[in-house]
């Protein structure tokens, strides 16, 4: 019933058993969706109208966000993906496999288009 209420009041959908880190910033929360299982660590961000979630209907493989990403606005992050630590997700972006630490993704689908020397 909360998880209803919130999507009506808010445009956000968070599954009650997705698990979060600390810190995390939901900006400009109209229409996100943050699907069941779906893990996310600390420092996260994440824009309006994302998708964090399954890919095809019926398998249960979600993503796992690292800690310190921003995932821009209208971005998909859809099945078994891990995003790695320090990662912009650019808008619109579609990610379906993979994101290397410390580097910027975009594009349908996602491919890095920059990459930062890991810091110490």
């Amino acid at each position: 019933m909360f998880q209803r209420l919130n999507a009506v009041l808010h445009g956000i959908e968070i599954h009650y058993r997705a698990e979060i880190g600390d810190d995390f910033a939901v900006l400009h929360s109209q229409g996100i969706v943050i699907g069941e299982r779906v893990k996310i660590g600390d420092h996260c961000a994440v824009y309006s109208s994302a998708v964090l979630g399954v890919r095809h209907r019926g398998v249960n493989l979600h993503p796992v966000i690292g800690n310190h990403v921003l995932i821009g606005s209208g971005a998909k992050i859809l099945g078994d993906v891990t995003v790695g630590d320090h990662v912009f997700i650019g808008a619109n972006a579609v990610v379906l496999s993979d994101v290397p630490p410390h580097c910027t993704v975009a594009g349908i689908p996602a491919r890095v288009v920059k990459s930062s020397p890991q810091s110490v």
